[in-house]
């Protein structure tokens, strides 16, 4: 065959394979936006915006912002530490418990009027992705599980279901959270904001080594991207938080230091990005989970999720309520001490079980935790929006006896006259 009949036929199959492709592309995304509309247009799902739009709208004028509530607490215990921040689970859904409805746009929105500086990603694989091929397997995905793992989301709401960098849930939350915690939509824009990288389980480990590890963190990495710009990694007050370097400065900083930033809290052990093995592959450090997070939140008495134990003293913690609320009479004392300089958040092993009023004070107003997750949709966490909760403002001080207080600076005395050697030339003394 001649070359020039065999160069036309590859050009021809060529541009069939291409119009081929961009139809399979072109129906698939119409497949998705034909889901979305279906699910959008169920009584259900609106009846579940309107409960948002009901709680929130009208009030979310009325927050401010830390530098409102700040003058009212001593300059030296304005650290990060002493204070209780207004936290949301399950970031992207907007409930019921059951068939609960994966809409960022409206959950982040409202959750940010609600008050929430403080967000909790879920983040799962699902096993059946594998299925698809390598891009897809064991692709990090925002979840909505119930305590024995089921998912609970409603199926129409979560397409594709299969994530891939492509259409990731993660960036897609991370992009709608970007572009309105910062907006004026609150009066409290300015607020620090925290991502709680809730790991619930890693992928087995390959039998070739951790690789399989490694992409499973960058692909979460990959999806946080809209949030880097405004990351800790170094604040003019000083200290550098990339790779939870400085954990304990990050916490005993003054909350204003970190207006206008997000930090990143993660209960996974992101540190295999240290290995020299790893770091020889120069990945880049917006791929580099390790390097992202600022604070690694660990466990002391149930793990919940991919959370791994404290060997020794950490500087953050992710606790399960009732193990907390079970702490020995005599564990008391030693463990408001430990809440002061370690960040803690509890949430209930039962994922879609609501935290209690009584629970919520004692973790917070006698033990020291630092934050308790809502669900958004619950009606039942009014008292969350009480005055002396949050109702004004995102961020509330601790009771004065459950706060860090930074030393006072060390100021040297004023020498004595007596005591000036006037360059080691002695005068005889006057007689």
């Amino acid at each position: 065959m001649p070359s020039w009949i065999a160069g036309i036929i590859a050009l021809c199959l060529s541009v069939i394979l291409g119009i081929f492709i961009s139809s399979y592309t072109r129906n698939r995304v119409e497949g998705f936006r034909s889901a979305i509309d279906a699910y959008k247009s169920d009584p259900a799902y609106k009846n579940q915006v309107k409960l948002l739009v009901d709680r929130f709208d009208a009030n979310s004028g009325r927050r401010r912002g830390i530098d409102n509530m700040l003058p009212s607490v001593p300059e030296d215990e304005q650290s990060f530490i002493n204070f209780n921040v207004l936290a949301a689970r399950m970031t992207g859904f907007i409930g019921p418990n059951m068939d609960g409805y994966f809409d960022p746009d409206n959950s982040i929105l409202y959750a940010v009027k609600a008050g929430c500086r403080a967000f909790v990603f879920e983040i799962d694989y699902i096993e059946t992705c594998g299925d698809k091929g390598e891009l897809y397997e064991y692709y990090p995905t925002l979840v909505m599980r119930d305590q024995q793992g089921k998912l609970i989301s409603a199926p129409q709401s979560t397409q594709p279901k299969c994530n891939s960098d492509a259409h990731s849930s993660i960036l897609r939350a991370s992009t709608v959270l970007r572009n309105v915690a910062f907006s004026n939509v609150v009066q409290n824009k300015n607020d620090p904001l925290i991502v709680v990288l809730y790991i619930m389980r890693t992928p087995p480990r390959s039998a070739t080594g951790p690789q399989r590890l490694i992409t499973y963190m960058s692909r979460i990495a990959k999806g946080l991207a809209p949030l880097i710009d405004r990351r800790a990694e170094n604040i003019a007050a000083g200290g550098t938080f990339a790779r939870q370097a400085q954990e304990g400065l990050l916490l005993t900083n003054n909350l204003r230091d970190y207006e206008g930033r997000v930090l990143f809290f993660c209960n996974a052990d992101t540190s295999i990005f240290r290995s020299d093995d790893i770091r020889k592959k120069s990945i880049p450090t917006n791929e580099d989970l390790d390097y992202i997070v600022n604070l690694r939140l660990t466990y002391k008495q149930s793990a919940l999720g991919a959370t791994t134990g404290a060997a020794n003293g950490t500087f953050g913690g992710l606790e399960a309520v009732s193990s907390m609320l079970s702490v020995p009479p005599g564990q008391i004392s030693n463990t408001v001490e430990e809440n002061k300089i370690r960040w803690t958040i509890c949430m209930k092993q039962n994922t879609v079980e609501p935290v209690e009023q009584k629970e919520y004070d004692r973790l917070t107003q006698e033990l020291g935790v630092a934050s308790v997750p809502i669900h958004i949709w619950d009606s039942g966490n009014d008292y969350m929006f009480a005055d002396n909760r949050f109702k004004i403002w995102s961020y509330v001080p601790k009771p004065k006896e459950l706060r860090y207080k930074r030393p006072a600076v060390a100021v040297p005395a004023k020498q004595a006259p007596q005591a000036n050697a006037n360059g080691g030339i002695l005068r005889a003394p006057v007689v």
